[in-house]
């Protein structure tokens, strides 16, 4: 929902995936936004840049792009090309400027920007930018990024805002402290200068670090009143911006006749408020499908009930304003909801009121139980709270009772994901009989697939989830007792090859598998802090068969690894011909700061070494 003012602020489209040791190919050398309130809908920014590309690698910071829509046109853009000394080579002509329609998933959008690519053959050369954009209606300014992009150096930076006196704002900084300045102008306005000389490059490379966005200089900067939509709102408080979207939506929720008939046809003879919404939010997934259509003020109202019924498509928005509409109709109270969504994104920051949300949901309060809708998946059962949205903070909008409040998550305790495996070691090779539990972002993985009827996707995704190396699945299925069933069971066959090795009359099982799986080298020098999103529970056993005319010699003993990142245990049970193995595993979910990174690294390394263990077996 914010994605217009954010790309609005983004003048240059900076890949993030540069290496840490290649920062000198760009610098941002100056960069200023000046931004003047006009009036309490009208706001006019002003943004100049001066980039330098000091290597052909530099190439890809060249290209610049500034976004806009119907509501914040461009009145203004220069583009020019300087030598190494600032002296202009070519000013872009306005042939070479491209203008795109930045469709990405949406059906209809307005949003657009202008690409330019502003390359040069000599180096060290600059690209100077300026550009004027006016906003019709706003409720935050401009985002400020002095970076624009975490590996990059800022050399100077400053951002200027021009209110009138009595105009109220709200402002933080994130990873800087810019200097300040307040001035009170002749002209009965207020001007507030913020500045800062030198913003170094963010270390990139480290993996499991914080999201780019919890990590780079930005500065959110909001004023205490606005309006939007032809709607006053303000920023003081989560309740007072709870309210504001409240009436944003307000009247948009009125169903056709034909489909009231539907609600009542299909709830008036259930019981209780649970089973009607389920059979509702069903309904809606069996007749609506997720398309965006972003045009005007469609990035922040949804279309209205009555437009979903007739297309039978609508976005975040629209779909969730749509599922409120048939609760509505079957006297049940649910509340349009604004979350920041994301796998990798960070939670909102709770004591700074702004529009950091980027999706919609549905809270649904029930006598005994809250549930929470996501309107805009066909597949997930009724209930089902996926890991997009998990442990999020929501803004719950209801007028003046809105209010902000955390979505439910999984817990490690109760909630482990297990695989159990029969092992038969035959002919240097082992065959596994294996039975798994699949959940969370593993769920909604293959059950698209189940829903879309593509199970020939399935084998492939089986391999891709499981743990092992070197393997094959010979065949796949899952199972579920319930529709409602969060979870499936999977049942798999596998061969796993290259990990059986005979000497004279010994034979080794290596390690095929690690139910720690990092995909990463943890080095000894590290920049960022640790950050791991959610918390992670395991538990497999293998029961290994002893082959016939073998005995066991060797298998590791029995160990447990604590610290306060998590848990570690492998247990090894030897009863006649049968070798279980059991291993556990919590990680919890959380950003440890940078000095624990010793503790985390020696702690992980002891686990890795743990599951890097053979078992020996001696010929009779």
């Amino acid at each position: 929902m914010n994605r217009k003012l954010l790309l609005a602020a983004i003048l240059f489209l900076f890949f993030s995936s540069v290496a840490f040791s290649q920062y000198s190919k760009a610098a941002v050398v100056d960069y200023q936004t000046n931004c003047t309130v006009k009036s309490e809908n009208e706001l006019l920014v002003k943004v100049k840049r001066l980039l330098r590309i000091d290597s052909p690698e530099g190439r890809e910071f060249a290209t610049i792009r500034v976004y806009y829509d119907a509501l914040s046109p461009i009145k203004s853009l220069s583009v020019s090309i300087l030598d190494k000394n600032r002296k202009r080579i070519r000013k872009i002509k306005k042939r070479e400027i491209n203008d795109y329609s930045d469709l990405n998933e949406y059906l209809f959008t307005d949003d657009r920007y202008k690409e330019i690519k502003a390359f040069s053959n000599e180096y060290p050369y600059f690209i100077e930018v300026n550009y004027q954009q006016e906003y019709h209606g706003f409720f935050s300014f401009p985002t400020w990024f002095p970076q624009q992009s975490g590996n990059i150096i800022c050399l100077n930076t400053g951002y200027e805002l021009t209110v009138p006196k009595e105009y109220k704002i709200h402002y933080k900084f994130y990873n800087f402290h810019p200097e300040e300045t307040i001035t009170s102008n002749d002209d009965g306005t207020v001007t507030y200068l913020w500045k800062t000389k030198y913003i170094s490059p963010i270390n990139l490379t480290n993996p499991l670090s914080p999201p780019f966005i919890s990590m780079i200089a930005r500065g959110l900067i909001v004023p205490d009143r606005f309006v939007m939509g032809g709607v006053k709102g303000s920023s003081r408080s989560w309740n007072s911006l709870g309210n504001w979207i409240s009436e944003l939506v307000k009247g948009l929720d009125k169903l056709p006749a034909e489909e009231i008939t539907k609600v009542h046809r299909l709830t008036d003879s259930l019981s209780s408020d649970r089973e009607k919404a389920k059979v509702l939010y069903q309904y809606m997934q069996k007749n609506t499908r997720y398309v965006a259509v972003i045009e005007g003020m469609g990035g922040w109202k949804p279309y209205n009930a009555t437009y979903v019924c007739n297309n039978k498509y609508g976005d975040c928005k629209a779909l969730t304003n749509y599922m409120k509409a048939l609760l509505k109709e079957a006297g049940i109270t649910a509340c349009y909801s604004v979350i920041k969504a994301g796998n990798h994104n960070p939670d909102i920051d709770t004591a700074f009121v702004a529009n950091q949300f980027n999706h919609v949901v549905l809270y649904v309060p029930l006598n005994n139980d809250t549930i929470w809708l996501e309107c805009t998946n066909q597949e997930n059962p009724f209930g089902y709270w996926g890991t997009f949205t998990q442990g999020k903070h929501a803004l719950v909008c209801n007028y003046d009772k809105s209010f902000l409040t955390k979505t439910p998550v999984s817990n490690d305790t109760g909630h482990e994901k297990w695989l159990s495996t029969v092992a038969t070691i035959t002919n240097n090779s082992i065959k596994f009989n294996t039975t798994r539990i699949i959940k969370d972002d593993e769920f909604e993985y293959i059950n698209h697939f189940l829903k879309t009827k593509k199970t020939s996707k399935l084998v492939t995704a089986c391999q891709q989830l499981l743990p092992y190396t070197n393997f094959t699945v010979e065949n796949v299925s899952y199972s579920a007792s319930s529709e409602d069933d969060a979870f499936f069971i999977e049942h798999a066959k596998l061969s796993v090859v290259n990990h059986v090795q005979t000497f004279n009359n010994e034979m080794i099982i290596k390690p095929f598998y690690k139910l720690l799986n990092l995909n990463h080298t943890l080095v000894k020098k590290r920049y960022n802090d640790i950050y791991i999103p959610n918390t992670t529970s395991k538990v497999d056993t293998i029961i290994y068969l002893v082959p016939n005319n073998y005995q066991l010699e060797y298998f590791p003993s029995d160990t447990v690894v604590s610290s306060s990142f998590g848990k570690f245990e492998q247990k090894f049970i030897l009863s006649e011909n049968k070798l279980t193995t059991v291993k556990k595993l919590v990680l919890k979910g959380n950003t440890y700061p940078l000095k624990d990174y010793p503790d985390f690294r020696a702690f992980i390394n002891a686990i890795l070494k743990l599951e890097n263990q053979t078992i020996l077996f001696k010929k009779l």
